[in-house]
């Protein structure tokens, strides 16, 4: 016989019937507490990483009328990136908050935060919607809110959307689990349009039709397989939300279906074949599995992750999944948790091709199915053992996540920070030894530089950043036959326009100007964002030319396109400050000369700047 809730006795439960609103209210406000107590140090007065790519240097989320059009283009379309995540309701969060506040950074980081808060608090209420006392569902919900596997997701702007889609799952798990099948119209109708909104925030949110059916049949079983359809048949009606979502993404994407069915056949077909895709989802799990027990190190990306040790996450599966059906009678709250871990994280594993390797916020819609095991064994030590052993174990979870979970945000406080915890991780990923040797040119550390990119270049030899990286760093030590050689590497490697724009600023500054207007020329031919070309043509009139009033121009297109373009901004100050010094200049000329009248003011310059070229 299944077991109806791990919560207290029944009389302990009718003497709670009816708590005061004190009672009723300490619980919530001791969770929110102590989880925003996790959070304390979590809004810093910076965007890094994704955050500074989308939402600070992003295009296309500063006006409220800009919201209809991210319904029709992908999740990173503003920091002009190729991408098949498709969450225009998540996006447009961000939009909101930019004209409410500005675009502050610390208020992005609060308002994620709080909707942290506001997910610990709906699974406290699920927890117990579902059959959990009081204090088993405080608890567990405690351990979801602390827990430090969910900073990537809280401490990242942009990644709210790995909140808000859960928001989504749990609120649609709750209505439905509220009003299915007695009211079946209102079940379906709210869950419906819960579920429409969630789809739209995170791809995740698709298992919510899923978790659903399992809840019914794993919790609260109707005896009989024909009880059992008759009683979800109406689950079924959520395919039409799910039909709109896929004709919208395919409308934003232009591939069928939003491209979901080809990222499956590309994952299947990558190099290796299947076992191979096979096993590096066998492994991936494993350490997600892992990550809730032992939330340490924390990493940001994964590029050198290894498929090690198949077997043992085969053994790890095989006995989590042979515990589900053999707690099925006895402790089906533990069965349900494991199917919603497995059935959760699958969308974002690498069954798929477009997911991460490995993400720590992948993480956090299935270690909300995950607390459902810990409601089930608290629930258990609540009726043998009473009350305390419950409230010790909160403070056991809290004491051994929190501290965790406060280091890990302070990395969030600055690039060099972050990448520096990255790189204590590990020194064989190559995005951490290129984002680390970025962050350390502007503080002076050129030795170092110089040290991580020849490790980079071992790691990711066909990677030109590195080149480009060392270069930078010889112009600042006065090596500037090293860094040409460089500079000349990352162009023979990838001939990107960035290491065209490099190797002509170094020409430039050795005055071979012909030679530098040359490499402009060509890195202005293959840029491909019109903003950047107007940039890089500006950039190229003021070094080459000294023309300030036709690179000013330029400066200012670019600015029109892109007005948070800081290589604009910062050419414009630099081609007014030249035209002032060419004026004193002119001036100084004309005064020196015998007879010279009063100066006058030069007239406009005819003719601006033409277009840059087309790539």
């Amino acid at each position: 016989m299944h077991d109806a809730a791990p919560g207290a006795e029944p009389q302990e439960l009718a003497a709670a019937a009816a708590p005061g609103r004190w009672a009723r209210l300490k619980l919530p406000l001791a969770l929110v507490l102590l989880t925003a107590l996790a959070y304390a140090n979590a809004a810093p007065k910076v965007l890094l990483y994704d955050d500074h790519m989308i939402i600070s240097q992003g295009v296309g989320l500063e006006r409220l009328d800009q919201i209809p059009g991210l319904f029709f283009k992908h999740a990173r379309a503003s920091a002009r990136e190729h991408s098949r995540l498709y969450r225009p309701v998540a996006m447009s969060t961000l939009v909101i908050e930019r004209v409410l506040h500005g675009g502050h950074a610390r208020i992005y980081h609060v308002t994620t935060i709080i909707m942290h808060l506001g997910c610990t608090l709906l699974l406290f209420g699920v927890l117990m919607a579902f059959g959990a006392s009081r204090r088993t569902a405080f608890v567990a919900a405690l351990v979801f809110g602390v827990h430090p596997i969910h900073t990537e997701a809280v401490d990242q702007a942009f990644n709210r959307s790995e909140i808000l889609a859960t928001i989504g799952v749990l609120g649609g798990l709750w209505w439905l689990w509220r009003f299915l099948p007695r009211r079946r119209l209102l079940a379906i109708g709210g869950a419906g349009g819960i579920y429409f909104v969630a789809l739209l925030c995170r791809e995740s949110a698709v298992t919510l039709p899923a978790l659903a059916v399992l809840a019914f049949a794993v919790l609260r079983p109707a005896g009989s397989l024909r009880a059992e359809v008759r009683r979800l048949a109406p689950l079924a009606l959520l395919l039409v939300p799910l039909a709109g979502y896929l004709w919208l993404r395919q409308q934003a994407l232009g591939e069928p279906g939003g491209g979901i069915g080809r990222s499956l056949t590309d994952g299947l077909a990558s190099p290796g074949g299947v076992s191979a895709r096979l096993a590096l989802l066998a492994t991936t799990l494993r350490d997600y599995v892992r990550m809730l027990a032992w939330p340490w190190p924390l990493r940001l990306t994964c590029h050198d992750y290894t498929v090690r040790l198949v077997w043992l996450a085969i053994a790890v599966h095989a006995g989590l999944l042979a515990a589900a059906v053999a707690l099925v009678r006895r402790a089906s709250w533990v069965t349900f948790a494991i199917a919603f871990f497995y059935v959760a994280i699958l969308p974002s594993s690498k069954l798929f091709s477009d997911p991460a390797t490995l993400a720590e916020r992948f993480v956090y819609l299935p270690s909300a199915g995950a607390c459902f095991a810990l409601a089930a064994g608290l629930g258990t030590l609540e009726r043998r053992h009473g009350a305390r052993p419950v409230l010790l174990a909160a403070v056991a979870f809290a004491g051994a996540f929190m501290p965790l979970t406060l280091l890990r945000n302070l990395d969030f406080h600055s690039k060099h920070a972050l990448w520096e915890a990255e790189y204590a991780a590990t020194d064989r990923d190559w995005q951490v030894l290129l984002n680390l040797s970025e962050a350390l040119l502007p503080m002076g550390h050129n030795d170092r530089v110089l040290a991580i990119c020849r490790r980079g270049r071992e790691v990711a030899p066909w990677n030109p950043g590195f080149r480009a990286n060392a270069g930078v760093a010889y112009i600042n030590v006065n090596r500037l036959d090293d860094a040409e050689r460089e500079f000349r590497a990352a162009v023979a490697m990838a001939q990107r326009p960035e290491d065209y724009a490099n190797l002509a600023r170094l020409m430039a500054m050795t005055q071979r100007l012909s030679e530098a207007e040359a490499a402009y020329r060509e890195g202005i031919r293959r840029m491909i964002n019109p903003s950047t070309r107007y940039a890089l043509t500006g950039e190229m009139l003021l070094r080459c030319r000294k023309d300030a009033a036709r690179a000013a121009t330029a400066f200012e297109a670019a600015l029109r396109l892109e007005p948070k373009l800081r290589s604009a901004r910062d050419g414009l100050n630099a081609a007014r400050r030249l035209a002032v010094d060419l004026e004193r200049e002119a001036a100084a000329e004309r005064a020196a000369q015998p007879g010279a009248g009063p100066a006058s003011a030069p007239g406009p310059k005819p003719g601006g700047v033409a277009p840059p070229p087309q790539h």
